[in-house]
């Protein structure tokens, strides 16, 4: 009976070894392959953020290239200063026919055009009016042919692209502006891509995602730590 109980204690801690043993490889295995999808998916963001960049710069040029909105903007330009109120007015509703026109061809969320000095003249598209005329954005909005940047109006986030516009001549005469909110939809399209959750954050807050509130309470609190400026 000794014999028995012994060989019985001692295979009751052979089994508790190896499942033991299993239990934490297993646990290690889920962890690289957690860490592995994580790292894939964030190569993939990457990726599609490039590429989604070099579209936008192409698509910004082409739509700076319209003549009859750089004529708008040269007349605009030219007359504006000397017209009466209501030929003032003319000239402010053509140069927003001529934007509308340009953007129900292209999917940003916003397209501003400014003078030559930055100050808004018009603005198109389901969020124009984040962008109202008359608003000085050449301080925050990158200059003509740099890449995209980051901008903050009140509270919403930007990833605005810029392209010139040119005169036959080469005289510059203002900027067109792609504005892409970050947003909750943005976030949403980065999380069906990487079939993870998501999260959009900028100068240490959380601005968009996809997570649980008590997760996204934990991420936002957890950001204070990292410096300011930070871009995920």
């Amino acid at each position: 009976v000794r014999t028995t109980a012994v060989t019985f204690g001692m295979a009751v801690l052979l089994l508790a070894a190896i499942f033991g043993t299993a239990f934490a490889t297993n646990r290690a295995q889920t962890r690289r392959s957690v860490r592995a999808h994580l790292e894939a998916g964030q190569r993939l963001i990457a990726e599609v953020e490039r590429r989604q960049q070099l579209d936008l710069a192409l698509q910004a040029a082409s739509l700076a290239d319209s003549p009859t909105l750089k004529a708008a903007v040269d007349t605009y330009a030219s007359e504006s200063r000397t017209s009466t109120p209501l030929e003032r007015l003319q000239l402010v509703n053509t140069l927003d026919r001529e934007l509308t026109k340009v953007a129900n061809r292209a999917g940003a969320d916003a397209i501003v055009v400014a003078d030559a000095d930055g100050t808004i003249l018009s603005a198109a598209g389901r969020q124009a009016a984040v962008w109202p005329r008359g608003v000085r954005l050449a301080d925050t909005a990158p200059a003509a042919g740099e890449a995209g940047a980051t901008v903050h109006v009140g509270p919403d986030v930007y990833h605005v692209v810029t392209a010139p516009l040119w005169l036959d001549d080469g005289t510059t005469i203002g900027s067109l502006h792609l504005a892409t909110a970050l947003d909750a939809h943005f976030a949403q399209q980065l999380a069906d891509l990487t079939r993870s959750e998501s999260a959009v954050v900028s100068d240490g807050r959380v601005v968009a995602s996809t997570l649980a509130p008590a997760v996204a309470r934990s991420l936002a609190q957890a950001l204070t730590t990292l410096p300011m400026g930070s871009e995920v």
